[in-house]
């Protein structure tokens, strides 16, 4: 999804677990996209559902992004 949407030329995939939690998070290097302040739900479909999968395992999804700073995408959930 980040060359074929974002354009992106590099990808970092860090995955830690800490004190019975995993935070995986995906970093590129693409485009961006402008949304409003912590809105995953105004995102698009794929986004959407990976914000309830998190919810459903106890976690959350957080997005960092906007137009030419590329996006982060983290979730944290319990182990």
């Amino acid at each position: 999804n980040a060359a074929r949407h974002a354009g992106a030329r590099g990808v970092e995939v860090t995955i830690l677990a800490v004190d019975g939690r995993i935070t995986a998070e995906v970093r590129d290097d693409g485009t961006g996209f402008a949304r409003a302040e912590g809105a995953a739900d105004t995102a698009g479909n794929g986004l959407r559902n990976m914000q309830a999968r998190a919810r459903e395992v106890g976690g959350r999804l957080t997005i960092e992004s906007g137009p030419g700073r590329g996006t982060v995408v983290r979730v944290e959930a319990p182990l």
